[in-house]
């Protein structure tokens, strides 16, 4: 009984938190979206419609440095400097974005989100690169390094 309780225990969390972040898809027409960032800690998302932003399982780390021990910390905070995920490409379209809070030297909270809507085809990759210029951050969506022309600054709203 015991040992039952136990195990009923462990999976608990780890069920709760796959609810929480986002589930790749298993099959159908996928994409794949590489989320990057100019040197800037953010929680890539993907719009799930219906269930709202769900956050990637690993974030984009700041730090890019080539040393073992940064690579290390990074592995266990469970951040890289690019994060790839499939996407369901059989509604045409998806909706991602980034979630950044960061602590200034001033000791205030930067916080911004922001998400763009993009057609996707089944196969193809696409890069959303988080960027920042004059305390705002923006989203540039590329394919094969070109800017995609139907790329767009989506509101907050996962639908």
């Amino acid at each position: 009984m015991t040992s039952r309780l136990l195990l009923a225990l462990l999976v608990l969390p780890v069920s709760g938190c796959q609810l929480l972040s986002y589930q790749e898809p298993t099959a159908g027409p996928m994409a794949t979206v590489e989320f990057t960032s100019n040197e800037i800690a953010a929680q890539p998302v993907v719009c799930v419609p219906g269930k709202g932003f769900k956050s990637t399982a690993l974030s984009v780390s700041a730090n890019t440095s080539d040393s073992q021990f940064a690579n290390d910390m990074n592995e266990a905070l469970k951040k890289s400097p690019k994060v790839s995920v499939q996407v369901d490409a059989s509604r045409g379209s998806v909706q991602v974005g980034y979630v950044v809070q960061q602590k200034q030297s001033t000791g205030l909270r930067k916080r911004c989100k922001v998400a763009a809507r993009f057609s996707v085809s089944a196969g193809h990759a696409y890069t959303a690169h988080l960027t920042e210029s004059d305390g705002h951050c923006g989203l540039e969506i590329s394919e094969a390094g070109a800017p995609l022309e139907d790329a767009v600054i989506a509101p907050w709203k996962c639908q």
